[in-house]
């Protein structure tokens, strides 16, 4: 195809490729095309990817538009409106004693105290980020919405968030 029908949403993205076996290349037909590109709401889900903390650069989302991307969790597929999702927002300033709860629990459960730094190492990877927000489930197993699904809500409300902070302009 010409240069003139292919239409780049980010480099190496292009929606006129038909790859089905890498994920950085949508399959769509010409006709679909333009209409995408007229959409930001499509072209940023599909330009969004997951990055490591490593690659994430100040700055950070204000107080207001992180009530805006975390707000995104309430739009979430929840059939029994439990809201089991649970975000935590970690600043810079508490990175240190958030990785060593973190190291603490993983070590607890892997019942293997030789691990701890190990744990703590991998953990701090995500210190350049300029903020980290922590998703959490808190499953009700007595309710009678299934374990699963409350752990599906959760996923969805995540997956927003993350989505909400990528249309905002955040690496996510």
């Amino acid at each position: 195809r010409s240069q003139q029908q292919r239409r780049t949403l980010q480099p190496g993205l292009h929606v006129d490729q038909v790859d089905a076996s890498s994920p950085r290349h949508i399959i769509l037909p010409l006709s679909l095309q333009l209409p995408l590109m007229m959409n930001p709401a499509i072209e940023s889900l599909l330009t969004r990817t997951s990055l490591a903390g490593a690659f994430m650069k100040p700055p950070a989302p204000s107080e207001a538009e992180m009530k805006l991307i975390l707000g995104a969790a309430q739009r979430a597929a929840d059939h029994g409106r439990l809201r089991p999702w649970r975000f935590f927002v970690v600043q810079p300033r508490d990175y240190e004693v958030f990785f060593d709860r973190l190291a603490d629990a993983a070590t607890r459960v892997q019942g293997d105290p030789s691990r701890y730094s190990q744990n703590r190492e991998k953990y701090r990877l995500t210190a350049r980020a300029p903020v980290l927000v922590v998703a959490a489930a808190r499953i009700d197993i007595a309710n009678k919405v299934a374990p699963i699904e409350q752990a599906f809500a959760a996923a969805g409300a995540t997956q927003l968030v993350l989505s909400a902070a990528h249309a905002m302009g955040y690496a996510a």
